[in-house]
């Protein structure tokens, strides 16, 4: 098999994370459980999460145990999964990141189309319209990731559980609005429209790379209530 994979920049990573985890269908708190630990992972290596950082060098993605970069970020899918107890079987995974462009697929002898230099997020998406062929290549695709997974592990020390509040502002914000009784306090029409409104919030500081304590996202939540 020849990793005929792309390098992209941290922002285009942690789109295509949470759209991978849209596709397996995974909760909110799983979904940011993934980008949480792909973001570690990516700091661990020393490459730069700044939103206008340009993807890390192509001879610099390689764990000194093999493989690349799109397998790490597999891994932090199934990893998360794991951690989150929301299971999700590893060929999913892996047709989820082939379909999208986090990983291409291929046997040596196959051609792959070229991305043009600094390719957008919508030509990403477009690389790889069906799952790959069950062929030595998706066998060996598998094992890399497995095998990604343990190195992340040994890179966060193993600890990969997205415990406290930094960590899970889905659920504070559920908490909060609760204690509020926004739905007493105005109707439960407004209280749906706040939590919209305040989640969506979230996911776009979440989808830059961002961790929100509970102050930040009582702070999302009041700028969100109507006055």
């Amino acid at each position: 098999m020849v990793n005929k994979s792309a390098v992209y920049t941290f922002q285009q990573y942690l789109s295509l994370l949470y759209i991978a985890s849209v596709k397996l269908e995974l909760a909110a708190e799983t979904r940011f459980a993934t980008l949480a630990l792909f973001r570690r992972f990516w700091e661990c290596k020393g490459w730069s999460t700044a939103a206008d950082s340009p993807p890390p060098p192509a001879s610099a993605v390689c764990d000194p145990e093999g493989g690349e970069v799109g397998y790490f970020v597999a891994a932090c899918v199934f990893l998360a999964c794991k951690a989150e107890e929301q299971f999700r079987k590893l060929r999913d995974i892996v047709n989820v990141c082939h379909v999208i462009g986090i990983l291409t697929i291929v046997d040596e002898d196959d051609r792959v189309e070229a991305l043009p230099p600094n390719p957008t997020l919508e030509q990403i998406l477009r690389l790889n319209s069906e799952p790959p062929l069950l062929t030595e290549a998706y066998t060996e695709a598998k094992a890399d990731i497995v095998s990604a997974e343990g190195a992340v592990l040994r890179m966060l020390k193993f600890d990969v559980v997205a415990s406290g509040s930094n960590n899970r502002p889905y659920r504070v914000l559920l908490m909060l609005v609760s204690q509020m009784d926004l739905e007493g306090r105005f109707s439960k029409k407004v209280e749906d429209e706040v939590v919209r409104a305040a989640w969506a919030i979230i996911n776009g500081r979440v989808l830059r790379g961002g961790v929100l304590a509970e102050q930040a996202v009582k702070e999302i939540l009041a700028a969100c209530i109507p006055k």
